[in-house]
Formats: structure tokens, sequence, C-alpha cells
């Protein structure tokens, strides 16, 4: 397995190709808060998956909640079988807030 190192802020922003090769491909990109901070992260796929493959995604977190402080500056390592089952879980929370967390 490939070691990857962790991208900048500016190949995250620009979501810069770090890796590729005959089978895979890793992207930079932002994680979405997590904990309360933003972690920069590699989103790898296998080439000619589509987007119904699995997907790996690396990230780096600076704080140490919610992931223990023993990882708190080392990367964590993802699997993802399908990226719906992501969006589908988002939806969820937001009609679950909108039906259960009204003020």
């Amino acid at each position: 397995m490939t070691q990857f190192k962790q991208p900048t802020s500016e190949q995250c922003t620009h979501n810069a190709i770090i890796y590729e090769d005959d089978s895979e491909i890793a992207v930079a990109a932002w994680h979405p808060q997590w904990g309360g901070y933003c972690g920069r992260c590699l989103i790898i796929f296998t080439k000619g998956e589509g987007t119904e493959g699995c997907f790996r995604v690396i990230n780096w977190h600076d704080g140490c909640f919610p992931i223990s402080d023993d990882d708190a500056l080392n990367a964590t390592d993802y699997h993802y079988c399908d990226a719906q089952q992501l969006v589908n879980f988002g939806q969820l929370v937001q009609t679950l807030q909108k039906t259960y967390a009204k003020g």
C-alpha cells in the first residue's frame, strides 16, 4: 500500500492530484468539520470503477476529539463502499433535525 504524506492547505483547496498510477488516483480535499475541525484528507479511488466503486479517505485531524489522543497527529484511513450512502445519511440527519430539533 502506498504511504501518503499530508497534503498542503493549497492542495486541499484546489483538489490537487497527489498520486496517480495505472490503478488508483489520490486527490487532496478538505474533510468536513468533525469534532470542530476541518481536516486535510486524501480521497483515493480505484480507476475503472466509476461512481459505484469503493474508495478510501485518509484523514489528518489536528484535534483530539472525536478521535483518540493517540491518533490526533496520525492519519486515519477509512474505507467506504458507496458514496451515495454518505449522501443519504446526510439527508437523513437533516430530515431528523427538522423533525426533532425544532427550537
